[in-house]
């Protein structure tokens, strides 16, 4: 076993990975979890569009209601 670099076996930053945060309950989690300062990083992963339309439109459409 290798000992841990600090900066990647820092275990006090807390990370989240969410997925589907377009729809009414993922972008409410992905709302909550972006407004506590508690976490350093959030990760959203959103599907491929098929419409056309742009990701971060459907997350601005999704957040704001």
């Amino acid at each position: 076993m290798h000992p841990c670099v600090h900066a990647v076996c820092d275990l006090s930053v807390d990370v989240f990975v969410v997925m589907g945060t377009t729809g009414s309950l993922g972008s409410y989690i992905l709302d909550r979890l972006v407004a506590n300062t508690e976490i350093m990083w959030v990760y959203a992963l959103n599907r491929a569009v098929v419409d056309g339309s742009i990701l971060v439109e459907r997350q601005r459409t999704a957040l704001t209601g």
